[in-house]
């Protein structure tokens, strides 16, 4: 080691301190890759770019020498890696730059944080160690021109992969592929992360997007033309359930069954039931679930939209219901109003009337923060609507409920537990099942006071989970003895519309953006303005497969043309455009 150390000129403190960081870089990347891919590791800028942040990190301490010039950065290098680790655990990214600044945010979630750690993720402050017995200094006066050496060579070359990569910004978009996505963040580390983040988060549209916006667009079609005549729904009930998969639904678990209201409701002959939809969220997750089924667009390639580009307006369900009927719309939700910023939503989507944590009497607390249990939130929402605040009668409308009991890691207290299980299940599945089944608990209060209304033939629940749930912990599930065929490996969250005009159980393949056009397409609503960027399950083309946010392909693709696969996946980053552009609104700003 000394021999190569002395080959570059490099002292042997200099030399030692690059060569830890090095390593603490692809200790992360082997850590980040255990999740994902090791495929990161077959690429040359995975090596050299890791060298080249390493040798700048090491800068300060080239110019003065001093242990409390580089003790302070590698603290922190750590705590940004390990919190990245956590990060792409439940998100599957690493962390966006923007969503450094939102701690408020993180209050909430602190249980959930704490669940993503792992044991290992401690080996990397522990690679530190041997800087604590470093105390001699080199006398040689030639280390500070290995040092500029090295920097030189290792710098020179990363530009050069750079360039012939068609620069750094192509660089980085060349690899969101079904392939390459998760190999961004180890092949330009975290902090290439955060520069492609700030260099493409403009928000003025140049020509060349706005004609590949409209071309595709123009291109996509939505919701096909129909003869077909459906029966109407003029009020529309819109609940989001934190966290809940499909594969709960229509099971037991030592013969009781998990989720018995949602079962009946599925095996009532109007409802249309489809356990194959995608979760295609990104950093917004529950934002996102909104985004995407209330206005048709997918999230942001990078951080959570409602926090970036919070005065973006949309043309929404609600809004389109609201042309149509004169629709009141509100949103019932046990968060506040800042989290994900969701009043500012409720402003982007227009909906007229909000509820939000304060709004509620606290009982049965629950979740992370001991918000208000979900059957609590059921039968205050009930009662509401039974007195006439929301929904008078003779009115027609438009509810979005949101759940909060189901957040990860699931922790219910006791006395709010309705199955006792006696086998020997992983913590994390046992807390699933029992909060999946409290959940569903309290959407018997909901569905049994919807159904006794008298405007009930005029009205469709749609309850679906609003993103998947298990996250970094689905490999050890599935492979757990109890959950071994049991939990399912694919991120599928189910879509129960009930009272629906047109009942069926689509099996295949959907996406959570076929969602919006869905809904559009049941309620009658075809001639809306805004059509979404998925498609009808209804339409007799649709194909059986939905594109990740990773851009995987998960369905049946051999029976999709290439050309078809690509107009899927570059939905992602029209999207994107559309909101970061704000594109249906820009003229007004």
């Amino acid at each position: 080691m000394k021999e190569i150390f002395k080959k570059f000129k490099l002292s042997h403190e200099v030399g030692i301190r690059l060569l830890l960081v090095v390593l603490t870089f692809l200790l992360f990347d082997f850590f980040w890759c255990i999740q994902t891919t090791f495929r990161a590791f077959s690429y040359p800028e995975t090596y050299i770019n890791a060298l080249t942040i390493s040798l700048i990190l090491l800068f300060p301490y080239i110019l003065t020498r001093r242990d409390w010039s580089f003790f302070p950065i590698v603290f922190i290098l750590n705590l940004l890696l390990i919190a990245n680790l956590m990060y792409n655990r439940t998100y599957n990214s690493a962390i966006p730059l923007n969503s450094y600044l939102i701690a408020d945010n993180l209050t909430d979630f602190i249980p959930s944080i704490v669940a993503s750690i792992r044991w290992f993720d401690f080996l990397l402050p522990l690679l530190m160690i041997p800087f604590f017995f470093m105390r001699k200094k080199s006398k040689e006066h030639s280390w500070r021109k290995g040092y500029w050496h090295c920097f030189r060579l290792s710098a020179s070359v990363s530009l050069c992969l750079i360039f012939i990569l068609g620069g750094f910004v192509h660089a980085i978009k060349s690899k969101k592929t079904v392939n390459d996505y998760m190999c961004i963040t180890p092949a330009y580390t975290i902090f290439g992360g955060m520069l492609y983040d700030a260099l493409t988060s403009g928000t003025q549209i140049s020509d060349e997007d706005a004609k590949e916006i409209t071309a595709y667009l123009n291109q996509h079609v939505a919701i096909p033309l129909s003869t077909d005549t459906l029966s109407v729904r003029k009020n529309l009930i819109l609940v989001f359930c934190e966290s809940l998969e499909s594969w709960v639904l229509e099971k037991k678990v030592e013969g009781i069954e998990i989720t018995p209201h949602l079962n009946r409701a599925i095996r009532q002959p109007t409802t249309l039931y489809a356990p194959h939809v995608l979760s295609q969220v990104k950093g917004g997750r529950s934002i996102d679930c909104q985004l995407i089924v209330n206005a048709g667009l997918l999230p942001v390639e990078s951080g959570a939209w409602s926090l970036l580009y919070p005065k973006n307006r949309f043309f929404t369900l609600n809004q389109a219901m609201k042309e149509c009927w004169d629709t009141r719309s509100w949103l019932l939700t046990a968060d506040r109003p800042t989290i994900w910023n969701q009043q500012a939503v409720t402003l982007a989507f227009g909906i007229d009337y909000a509820k939000y944590r304060q709004d509620w009497k606290l009982e049965e607390a629950s979740g992370p923060r001991n918000n208000i249990g979900d059957a609590a939130l059921m039968r205050q929402a009930v009662n509401l609507m039974q007195k006439g605040e929301i929904w008078p009668h003779g009115t027609h409308a438009f509810i979005q409920i949101v759940t909060y009991s189901g957040h990860h890691p699931f922790k219910l207290s006791d006395n709010l537990h309705r199955i006792h299980l006696r086998k020997n299940y992983p913590d994390m599945l046992r807390d699933y099942l029992v909060t999946a089944n409290y959940t569903d608990h309290a959407l018997g209060y909901l569905l049994d006071y919807l159904q006794s209304r008298p405007n009930y033939s005029e009205t469709m629940i749609v309850i679906m989970g609003d993103h998947e749930g298990l996250a970094g912990d689905r490999k050890t599930l599935c492979t757990s003895q109890e959950g071994k065929g049991f939990v399912s490996n694919k991120s599928f969250v189910p879509l129960i519309i009930i009272n629906a005009p047109k009942a069926m159980r689509y099996n295949s393949v959907m996406g959570q953006i076929d969602i919006y056009p869905t809904l559009l397409h049941l309620l009658g609503l075809e001639n809306y303005v805004w059509k979404g960027i998925g498609k009808s399950i209804l339409a007799t083309d649709k194909l059986p497969v939905a594109v990740a946010p990773d851009y995987h392909l998960e369905g049946t693709p051999t029976a999709v043309p290439s050309n078809e696969i690509e107009h899927l996946q570059k939905a992602y980053s029209i999207s994107d455009k559309i909101i970061r552009f704000n594109y249906f609104h820009n003229d007004t700003e």
